[in-house]
């Protein structure tokens, strides 16, 4: 079942996953800055960290399809496109806590919600290593 997964994967485009990935990226970053935006209430479930793992490790997985840092590589999920897609979207994340600082919008730069965004891509990262890159391998 993965390889199917990984084979259907392969089978769109890296230019197709390009337009999806601005545009995902640009959805996540109006959501991550709208003024005054609140989700959630609070209580034991932190939903909003939820989220910010959920899309983060959605953004890392859809760089990763892309191949933007890779060209060249056979397939999505080589070892370096993987990392270099985590990194990006490390890099991203980054960015993203950092600009909601500088606007006033009532938003805020907040190291859980850095750290929910790292443990979203730590999951693609986890995922595309151990359950992709082998089926890929398995695919070819």
């Amino acid at each position: 079942m993965i390889v199917r997964l990984v084979r259907l994967m392969e089978r769109v485009s890296p230019a197709t996953w390009r337009r999806v990935v601005v545009v995902y990226w640009l959805a996540l970053t109006a959501g991550t800055h709208w003024p005054s935006l609140r989700v959630g209430r609070p209580g034991p479930i932190p939903v909003d960290k939820i989220l910010h793992a959920l899309a983060f490790c959605g953004l890392a997985g859809l760089l990763m399809l892309t191949r933007w840092l890779e060209r060249a590589a056979p397939s999505a999920f080589t070892a370096r496109n993987i990392n270099r897609g985590a990194a990006l979207a490390l890099l991203l994340a980054a960015l993203d806590e950092l600009t909601q600082a500088w606007w006033r919008l009532d938003r805020f730069a907040q190291w859980d919600d850095f750290a929910a965004d790292v443990a979203g891509i730590l999951i693609a990262w986890l995922v595309a290593m151990l359950l992709f890159r082998p089926a890929a391998r398995r695919a070819a």
